[in-house]
């Protein structure tokens, strides 16, 4: 059993001296241009050549393989990346945009409730208003609905104005506080 491992191994090492040294002719026959005369000589070394540029073909295209697989991997990760962004974005958004909401809502309840507050103000001046009859502007003597809807305003002493000539009015008063035109109400609120 020994002497036939040992022939096995003479065996192996015989194939591979052989192969290393036909590899190592061929290469210095390629290198120093030889062309074979014997068609048997010029096969071996065709087949010589077309292996080797075999090999450097196998070698690139395994290059490029790892290349490519590598990019799929770089390109999985970002996308799991990317997933696990958008599960994590998607929870955080909608509780922004419902804090958004709910924070609307309570600016539109207290702007309710403040202007429930000022129409409980508001009301018996505009009440003392309708009732005096009134239906032109005392600085001007034209009608409050030449301007329009919105273009007056209401003072809390129950006079009302167009609002360009309240506010044309309170250009040129050279008091330090405001007073009506009509009362001389000081420090008047407008609606």
């Amino acid at each position: 059993m020994k002497k036939y491992l040992l022939n096995c191994i003479m065996a192996m090492q015989a194939l591979t001296r052989g192969f290393l040294a036909r590899n190592h002719f061929y290469q210095r026959m390629k290198d120093q241009g030889y062309q074979p005369k014997n068609s048997n000589m010029r096969k071996r070394f065709i087949g010589y050549k077309l292996s080797r540029i075999g090999k450097k073909y196998l070698t690139m295209m395994t290059k490029e393989r790892e290349e490519f697989l590598g990019s799929i991997s770089k390109v999985d990760k970002s996308i799991k990346d990317t997933e696990k962004l958008l599960e994590s974005f998607i929870p955080n958004m909608a509780r922004i945009w419902n804090q958004k909401r709910e924070k609307a809502r309570q600016e539109r309840d207290l702007l309710k409730k403040d202007e429930e507050r000022l129409d409980k103000f508001w009301k018996p001046i505009f009440d003392k208003f309708t009732s005096r009859g009134e239906k032109e502007c005392p600085v001007c003597y034209n009608s409050y609905r030449l301007f329009g809807e919105g273009k007056v305003y209401l003072l809390d002493c129950s006079h009302m104005y167009h609002k360009c000539c309240l506010e044309s009015f309170e250009r040129f008063d050279y008091g330090n506080t405001l007073n009506c035109p009509m009362c001389r109400h000081p420090e008047y609120q407008k609606k």
